[in-house]
Formats: structure tokens, C-alpha cells, sequence
């Protein structure tokens, strides 16, 4: 997912110490803004309009620049609101994630279905915290202010797998509902990604 022009152009004209304020990110010259997902810091450069991870192993899915450059420009000084909701419970969200827009939970239940454990094994390897073991559930902090939870109930003989993804209630005045729904792309490919990594039989 390409970063338009014109969000780089916005990031540019920006105050870097009021974006550092907002973001919780830091601020180097020649390397721009270095924010911290899921625990590696990326730099996110308007002069050179690119994205680059501190560390070259780190990986850089194609919707995350995107999430990050957003981030930074939309990103307010506001604590978490310490309440779940669901992706129809934001505003306008009824609407949006619906068709091209659904959040990944079905790919989800596809890697984590019958293996819950599996399932909160690669939410503790990307820095979540459990916080329930029925429904299977653990909480990730992705983004300094952006805090994410993930749900599975297991497929039994009379259900299919359900996965739930849920967000602190001020996402929205973070992150606009395009932005929420590349974010939860890129982690639930890393979940899955980090699940295969750590499988003996792949």
C-alpha cells in the first residue's frame, strides 16, 4: 500500500518535537521519525518518503508504512480509554469494515482454529499479555497510544472457530478506519507468520 504524496508532504511540514509529543516517537535529523511496533523501532523519514526498520531483519509488511506515516500525522496526546469495542462499535465502522474492508478474523481462524494455544503462544512472542484462557484472548500494544486485543474461541463438534478482534474505544481519534483496518492486516500476518516461523514442521 502506497503512502500518498500528500500525507508525506503533511508529515514534512510538521513540528518535529509537537509530533514527537503526540506520537511518543523520536526524532533524529537525517533519519526522521523512529516509532516502536510491536517492540523494533522503524524510522519513518519525510525527506526521503520511506519507511526503514532499525534492524534490516525486521520485516516490513506493505501496509505498515502506511499505518505508521498515519500514525504520526494523527496520532493525539490522549491515554487509552480502558474500554473494548468492536470494529462496528466506532464511528462509521457499521459501514466500513464490510466486502474489501472485513477485518482478517477469518484467516485467523483458519491458522488458530483447533490450536488456541498456538494461538496465544505467537500473541506472547509479539509482546502481548494474555489476559484469558476461555475464550483464548491476549491484548497488544502495536503502536504507543493503540492497544489491541485478539479473541479466539476453538472449533468444537458443534462450532466453527471464532476469532473477535476488539480496540480500545480511542482507535478512532488515532487512527482513521482505513488505517485500523491496514493495522490489523499487518498483525494478524504476523501472528501468523510468527506461528509458521516457530512450527518444527515447516
Amino acid at each position: 500500500m502506497i503512502v500518498d504524496d500528500m500525507h508525506w508532504e503533511d508529515l514534512a511540514s510538521m513540528e518535529p518535537s509537537e509530533v514527537v509529543s503526540r506520537s511518543q516517537a523520536q526524532w533524529d535529523p537525517k533519519r526522521g521519525f523512529g516509532i516502536p511496533f510491536l517492540g523494533h523501532v522503524y524510522w519513518v523519514n519525510p525527506s526521503v518518503r520511506a519507511v526503514r526498520p532499525l534492524l534490516q531483519d525486521r520485516p516490513l509488511e506493505p501496509h505498515l508504512p502506511l499505518v505508521l506515516v498515519i500514525y504520526l500525522l494523527r496520532v493525539q496526546d490522549l491515554p487509552l480509554k480502558g474500554s473494548m469495542v468492536t470494529q462496528r462499535e466506532l464511528p462509521g465502522g457499521a459501514f466500513f469494515f464490510r466486502h474489501l474492508h472485513k477485518l482478517p478474523t477469518q484467516e485467523l481462524e483458519e491458522a488458530f482454529g483447533n490450536r488456541p494455544q498456538a494461538f496465544l503462544q505467537a500473541g506472547e512472542a509479539l509482546g502481548g499479555r494474555i489476559v484469558g484462557s476461555s475464550p483464548h484472548l491476549f491484548e497488544l500494544r502495536p503502536l504507543p497510544r493503540i492497544l489491541v486485543a485478539f479473541r479466539i474461541w476453538p472449533e468444537d463438534e458443534e462450532f466453527p472457530a471464532q476469532c473477535v478482534i476488539t480496540f480500545d474505544e480511542s482507535i478512532h481519534l488515532h487512527l482513521p478506519l482505513d488505517a485500523i483496518w491496514a493495522l490489523t492486516q499487518v498483525l494478524a500476518q504476523r501472528l501468523i507468520a510468527i506461528d509458521k516461523d516457530s512450527d518444527p514442521g515447516e
